[in-house]
């Protein structure tokens, strides 16, 4: 499923967020994704679906400066803030 529909199943939404159609109910009981109940039939609106994507996406970390590894670099802070406290 390339694109989104208005109105999607169960089974779409599982297949567009990559998930199983079980992790899909869980995040619907736990108030994490919008959904609207038809009869037996749990449908997800566009909308809801993608504020959820938006809302659960992260910016990428940058990288340490001057080519520190992320080790190296968390210990440089640690201890500039420690020579700044004193």
């Amino acid at each position: 499923m390339s694109d989104l529909e208005d109105i999607n199943t169960l089974e779409q939404t599982a297949e567009y967020l990559k998930l199983t159609e079980y992790q899909v109910k869980q995040l619907v009981s736990n108030g994490k994704i919008g959904s609207m109940k038809v009869g037996r039939a749990r449908l997800f609106p566009k909308a809801s679906i993608e504020a959820f994507v938006k809302a659960n996406t992260t910016e990428p970390t940058p990288p340490p400066p001057h080519g520190l590894t992320p080790r190296a670099w968390q210990n440089l802070q640690r201890r500039n803030h420690l020579a700044n406290r004193e």
